[in-house]
C-alpha cells in the first residue's frame, strides 16, 4: 500500500491492485493503530479513535475472493489494504458495511506469505447497536 502525505499533514492511501493499476485511494479520516504482520502498512487487526476495531483471520484454504479487477478499478483495493482502508475511513461498522458494498476486493500475491491473503474479517464497535 502506497502513503501519500501532503504538505498539510493529510495522509492519502493507494491500494495497488493485481494486474498494476492504481487501485482505490482514500483519504484518511479517523486515527488508527495496530498490528502490521508484513512491514508494508497492512494492519492485520486494528482499532481505530471512534472505536472501530477490524481483525483479519488467516484461514488458508477457506478463503477466496476475485482474482480480477473491476471496469474501476479505482474502487477496488487488495485483501491485506482491506483493515488499514476501514479503519482509517470509517467511524462505525454501519459505515464499514456501505463502504464494503461500494468496493471491491480483489487477491494479490504476497510474497511475505506466499499467496493470496486468504482471510476472513470480524469488524466490532464498542457501540451498543454493533
Amino acid at each position: 500500500m502506497h502513503a501519500l502525505r501532503e504538505t498539510s499533514g493529510t495522509i492519502f492511501l493507494r491500494s495497488p491492485t493485481p494486474d498494476g493499476k492504481q487501485g482505490l485511494a482514500w483519504k484518511t479520516k479517523v486515527g488508527t493503530v495496530g498490528l502490521d504482520a508484513v512491514k508494508k502498512n497492512y494492519l492485520i487487526v486494528g482499532k481505530n479513535e471512534k472505536g472501530l476495531c477490524d481483525n483479519l483471520f488467516f484461514h488458508e484454504g477457506c478463503a477466496e475472493c476475485a482474482k480480477q479487477v473491476p471496469t474501476r478499478a479505482d474502487k477496488a483495493f487488495d485483501v491485506p489494504a482491506v483493515c488499514p482502508y476501514l479503519l482509517t475511513a470509517c467511524a462505525t461498522t454501519e459505515e464499514a458495511r456501505k463502504t464494503l458494498g461500494e468496493t471491491s476486493l480483489v487477491g494479490d500475491f504476497v510474497k511475505e506469505i506466499g499467496s493470496v491473503a486468504p482471510v476472513h474479517m470480524i469488524i466490532l464497535s464498542h457501540a451498543p447497536a454493533a
